[in-house]
Parts: C-alpha cells; structure tokens; sequence
C-alpha cells in the first residue's frame, strides 16, 4: 500500500509541476490506461474544448537517475518524431501537440471513439461486409505506415481507433477512419525484415484476441499489397518469420512437455515424501464412472433444480463418512468434510493455506469485484481492517432505533384481516431498506409505493446476478456452455445502481465539508460509505466493490433467516407463546439495542434458526498450497488427509449443524431450549464463520432479526400458514424459502 501511495504522490507531484495550461487547468486528470512505461491522462489543452491525451513516463526509481533522464529523452523525442512524419506522410495518426522531457510528458491529439478491438466485439455478426471493409482499412493504414519508413512495434487491434465523421453521428457499426495510437515502441526503418514482423506482431494478436474473425486476416494483407509498393518482398519475408515462429514454438512446446513431465514427477516424490511425514492416509472416494467426473455433475444439477442439493449432499455424508473426496482425472478435485476439527483447522491452525478468492471470484467476481468476500492476503486484510471499525458494537447499538421507521413501513404492508402475504418478499425488501440506510445514508424505499418499481428492478437485477454466479459455481468451466445473455445486463444495472451512491460518497469526501464535518447524514445518523470514503487510500473503485460486498450480507442473510424462523413461527403455536411472552414484558414499546439483549428466547429461536437454516449453507475454500487435515483418512476416519494445491473444500453447514453426536437424536428439530441446556457446539456451529474471517456484521444481523420480530408480535396478535407443509429451500448462493413464505395475519 505504500508503494501505490508513493506512486500516486509522484504522479500528483508531476502534474502539480507541469507548466500552463495543465497545471493552471480546472479540469480533473481522468487515468486512461496505466502500462508499465507510462500512464495516459485525458485532459485539456489551451481551451475548454481542446482535449487530449497526455502521457506521463514517470521516474523509474530502480533506474539510474541519468540512465532514467537519458532514456526518457530519448523515447519521448522518438515518438514524436515518429508522428511528426507519420503526420506529414498522410498516416492517420494523433497530431503531437506539445511535450516536455524533462518533466516526463507528451500531450498528443485526443481521438474520440471505439477501439478497433472493441468495435469488432460489439459489432452486428449479420453484417460480415462491414468487418471486410474494416480490415481493408486496417491494411491500407498498415501500407501507408511502411510505406512511410516507420515500424510501430505494437500493432493491436487495441493500439487502433476508429473515429467517426463528425456528420455520422452516433458510434455504432464499424465505420470511420482507422487511427494508429500508441507510438512508445515505433522506430523509423528501411529493413523488410522489421516490417515482416511487424505484420506477424499483428497477425499473432489478431488471432488471439479475434479467434472468430482470425479467417478474414488475409483481407488485412490484400489491402496492405494493394497500398504499399514493397509489400510483396515484406509479404515473403513475413512468410520467413511464420516459420521462424512455427519452430520456435513447436521447440517451445517440446520443452514444455520435458519440463512438464520432469515437474511431474518431482511433485510427485515431493508429496509422498509430504504424506509420509504427516501420516496422511486417504479418504473414502466418491466413485467416479468417468475420467470428468460427469457422473457425479449429472447428479448435482438435477438436485440443484429440484432444491434439493443440502439434502443431496447431507445423503452423501451419511451414504461416505463426514469426510469423503471426489477427484476426476481431469479436473478441479473437491473435499467434503463435516469434521468439525476439519473446518476448525482450515479456519484456523493453517489459515493461510486456504483461500476464498479464486472459489468466490468464479461465482460472483464479476458483480462484487475485488472487495472483503472475494479477496484473500494483504488485499483482504486492509479491507477487514477498512470495515471492521463500521460494525463495533457502538455503531450496532446506535443502528437498532433507527430500524423503527422501516419497520412501520413493513407493518403496514401487512394485512391485518387474514389475508394471505408473502412474507419472505416483505423481508428480503425490509433488509434491503435497512441495508442501503446503513451503508449509504439513502434507503432504496422499496416499501414506498411511489419508489417501489425502480428499487424492485435493482432487486430482480440483484437476484439475477446472483442466480447466475451460483451457476457459475456449479458448473465451473462447463457455465461457458450455458450461455446466458442476461446476466451481463443484470450485473451492468446493478454495479451502476450502486455508483450513484459511490459517487456522492466521493463528492462528499472531496468538499470542503469532509475536512470541517464529523462524518454525518443530515438526520445525524451513521453512513458506512462516507466513513469508508474518509480512508485516504481508499478510491472510488474500492468503495464501490466493498459497499457491493456489505449490501450482499447486509441484505440476502438477514432475509433468509427471518424467512425461515416466521415459517417456523407459523407452524409452532407453542414457540409462538413463549415468544409473546417475552415481548409482552416490553408494554408495547420499540426495544432497545439492551432490551433486545435480554430476550433469551428470542436469541436462542434466532440462534436455532440459524442452525437448522444457515445463510450461507456451503462454505467455499480452496488449498492455495499443498497442506493437510487432521481426520478423515484411513478405514476409521482419524488419520491425517493430504490435501493438493488447488482442491475445493465445501464444508456443509448443513450437514454439521445437524450432527447428532453434538446436537442429539432431535437435531433435526426446531428447539430453541436446547440452547440452555449448557450446549457447547463450538465448532459444529458456523452460522457466521469463524476464525480471521468470522462474519464482522453478525451483532447488526440478530440485532435487526430480533427487533423487527419484536415489533411484528406487538402489532398482530397470531398468524397462519398459508402454503405447503413441505419446506423447501433456494439457494442463490444463500438460503431462503424457496416459493416465497405464505403467512396471514390477525391484529
């Protein structure tokens, strides 16, 4: 962290030490693209509608400092010069506006467009006449270019703009002029040899970053003979270098299989060596009856669709032992294991030799980005450290009276007559109110009919995307041949859902209040993201991922668990008497964060719930080095396991709350009393974790569960269940009722 804080202070020195116009410009240094020569600022140039590009070469401090001045020089003054003739040869190319070596800048024509690369993504697979005609362009650029005397060194499909005429309008389709960009490793040359491989640099990148269109290269080289009059003496050559490289890479190839089969083998001795020293002996196997292990998918997904994979693999446990593997030939190996002393180990004893960031990015890296859930090392430990201060028990107790005015608003969505609601859907919008206040300072006023319909699409965004990540997760490569076009657009709407929030919180921080104010709402209240927003290593792409990674626990845990205890509460008449009980020693009054603390009964029904109901059944790991477990190997169990580098843990909470050698012969029963029976479970009960990464937000969860319980009591005097007696549950990747939870109630 302090590298990149150094980093950044030498930028911003740099910029503050430019001369007129950028360092007297009102407009912010918008970072393109960071590489590792340069990084490259859009801004403004002598007036307000003069954009450009400038790049910066900052100083390389492992370099020499007249070595790093001299080859600074040298490369900002060779591209330039490069342009300069580019520009005078007819070459499309940025115009050089102004420069400086000794400060380490060139500020270049802005071009305002698509890139090649990226316009041949998006573009209309109907219209392939259209991609012909673009190539033709990029060849006769290419021809030009050579034919001018220059080598660009870097030719991509990324390192080209199309820019449109000013009369098109819009930015779709694949027209307009093809501009070259990026001249850091452009040369001015006469050899054939340089401009074949400059080709084949163009080809190979083609070809990797455009597989589908790789057939239609050979337009690229039509129109590059049809330009260039040396071509056909650069196109032999350019035959030459393909060769060249076929050999190269067939020798390549061939060292790789010998060094791939020599590491084989040295792995192999090297952990039996490791096993024999731990003792390890192997677990009993899930059979597999072929080398991909499709047996053993072919009956997952079928229990995942009919919302029966807990039970399926709690069936698996009883039919295998607490600890059993599945490992195909080809493919990820995964370790079932319900031994508490297991999951304590992992959790704990070598935490560093398991990780959550590979497992999690899978599933839902693309919605949450890299933030407290999906991340591991230093990265996670800064964002622990980031939020740990937002969830202390001063800011829980300070958030209970506040949960009052949402839930009035839950309260009176509720019938009072007997009429049927669905209560799971209340929930899941309550807890998305409340989180949202919490972390922002803004609800999402789902419960409001007048904002309810935009909130209720940022929540079938929310569901979509996570519905997909749990795909993601079940199929791992294989999700790549279960192609879902929404899931893009779910996760686009919800990632901008949330930067308008990100976006005041940063405002927030830049004003001139930040530096005068406690970090406050208007109503006084605590806001998460403002207080995140005060870190100064803290950017707006962070608070918006870790803001992404609280509301997802904020919102879907909290549901679940009161989905499932009122189901419960609808069916147990007696659970029910003993509950009012307890809230009826409050007199009708909103309790307070010390009364609710007081409510034993409620916290060990919040608790029992939380047991036979985790939110996140499935605890996802993954070995990020050889290591090992103390039980489940050999024909009794106690032996230690040796556990691969890159094998799947998957703890069932499921399965281990359920134990009945720590729970007894009723643990697949709801009672709450068992919780005052001195039960010690230690680690067969993991509703929030434990170890380094036990749930931070675990006082915030049962104290909102038990308030708004406590005020859905004193407003209604019974409830009934209103759908079927078979519970089933979804899971998305945490736990609810799957159907919705049908209750009427009666004030």
């Amino acid at each position: 962290m302090a590298t990149a804080t150094a980093a950044t202070d030498q930028i911003q020195s740099r910029l503050s030490s430019l001369p007129p116009p950028f360092s007297t410009s009102p407009e912010t240094f918008e970072l393109i693209t960071q590489g590792a020569e340069a990084l490259v600022y859009k801004t403004i140039f002598l007036s307000p509608s003069q954009p450009v590009a400038l790049k910066i070469r900052p100083t390389k401090t492992w370099r020499h400092p007249t070595l790093d001045k001299r080859l600074t020089k040298q490369r900002i003054t060779a591209e330039a010069r490069v342009l300069v003739k580019c520009r005078k040869e007819g070459v499309p190319v940025p115009n050089v506006l102004g420069l400086d070596w000794e400060k380490g800048w060139t500020a270049v024509e802005w071009i305002e467009g698509k890139t090649v690369k990226q316009a041949i993504r998006e573009r209309d697979l109907n219209k392939e006449d259209e991609l012909v005609d673009l190539l033709g362009r990029i060849g006769r650029v290419v021809g030009k270019l050579h034919a001018s005397g220059v080598i660009h060194g870097d030719l991509t499909t990324s390192n080209m703009m199309i820019r449109r005429a000013e009369t098109e309008g819009g930015s779709g389709g694949l027209e307009g002029e093809i501009v070259l960009i990026d001249f850091g490793l452009a040369s001015q040359a006469m050899q054939e040899e340089e401009r074949a491989v400059d080709l084949y640099v163009l080809e190979r990148a083609f070809g990797s970053t455009h597989p589908k269109e790789e057939g239609l290269f050979g337009k690229v080289l039509e129109a590059y003979e049809g330009t260039y009059k040396g071509a056909r003496s650069t196109l032999r050559r350019l035959e030459d270098v393909r060769m060249r490289g076929r050999k190269k890479r067939l020798f390549c190839l061939a060292v790789y299989l010998l060094y791939s089969i020599a590491a084989s083998f040295q792995l192999y001795f090297q952990r039996r060596a490791f096993k024999r020293a731990h003792g390890c002996e192997s677990p009993p196997q899930y059979p597999l009856r072929d080398p991909f292990g499709l047996g053993f998918i072919t009956k997952v997904i079928p229990a995942a669709k009919r919302q029966e994979l807990l039970p399926y693999f709690d069936s698996l446990h009883q039919r295998f032992g607490k600890t059993f593997s599945y490992q195909p030939w080809f493919g990820r190996g995964v370790l079932f294991s319900v031994e508490p002393e297991n999951v304590k180990y992992m959790s704990t004893t070598n935490f560093e030799d398991w990780g959550s960031r590979d497992a999690r990015q899978e599933g839902v890296g693309e919605l949450l980005g890299d933030g407290i859930f999906t991340t591991d090392g230093a990265f996670w430990a800064h964002s622990r450290a980031l939020i740990r201060p937002q969830f202390d028990r001063a800011q829980v107790s300070e958030q209970v009276e506040p949960f009052e005015s949402t839930t009035i608003k839950l309260i009176r969505k509720i019938p009072s007559d007997g009429q049927t609601v669905d209560l799971q859907k209340l929930f899941h919008k309550f807890t998305m109110d409340t989180s949202a206040k919490f972390l922002t300072g803004t609800s999402t006023n789902s419960l409001d009919d007048e904002q309810a319909e935009e909130a209720q699409k940022f929540m079938d965004a929310f569901d979509y995307a996570m519905e997909d990540a749990v795909w993601r997760v079940r199929l791992g490569k294989l999700y790549w041949f279960r192609p879902d076009r929404k899931a893009p657009a779910a996760i686009k709407y919800v990632r901008d859902y949330v930067r308008q929030w990100v976006d005041r919180a940063v405002a927030y921080r830049d004003s001139v209040a930040a530096a005068t104010k406690d970090q406050e709402s208007d109503d006084g209240a605590y806001i998460f993201i403002n207080e995140l927003a005060k870190q100064k290593e803290v950017d707006a792409t962070r608070i918006h991922n870790e803001t992404l990674n609280v509301l997802l626990a904020g919102r879907d845990t909290t549901a679940g668990v009161l989905s499932h205890m009122w189901y419960i509460l609808a069916r147990r008449p007696d659970v029910w008497e003993k509950l009012r009980a307890e809230v009826d020693a409050l007199q009708g009054e909103p309790p307070t964060y010390v009364k609710l603390k007081e409510m034993r009964y409620m916290r060990n029904c919040i608790r029992e719930t939380l047991r036979l109901y985790p939110s996140l059944p499935i605890i996802g790991k993954r070995a990020v080095k050889d290591t090992i477990l103390p039980r489940g190997g050999g024909t009794q169990g106690d032996k230690p396991i040796f556990v691969p580098k890159g094998t799947n843990f998957t703890p069932s909470l499921w399965s281990l709350h359920r134990d009945k050698d720590v729970y007894g012969a009723d643990a697949e029963d709801f009672r709450p009393e068992r919780w005052t029976e001195s039960l010690r479970p230690y680690w067969s009960y993991l509703p929030f974790g434990g170890g380094p990464r036990v749930c931070l937000g675990q006082q915030y969860a049962q104290s909102q569960a038990m308030y708004v319980t406590t005020r859905l009591m004193q407003h209604f005097d019974r409830i009934e269940p209103r759908d079927s007696e078979v519970l089933r549950h979804r899971l998305s990747p945490t736990l609810s009722v799957n159907g919705g939870n049908k209750i009427a109630f009666i004030a």
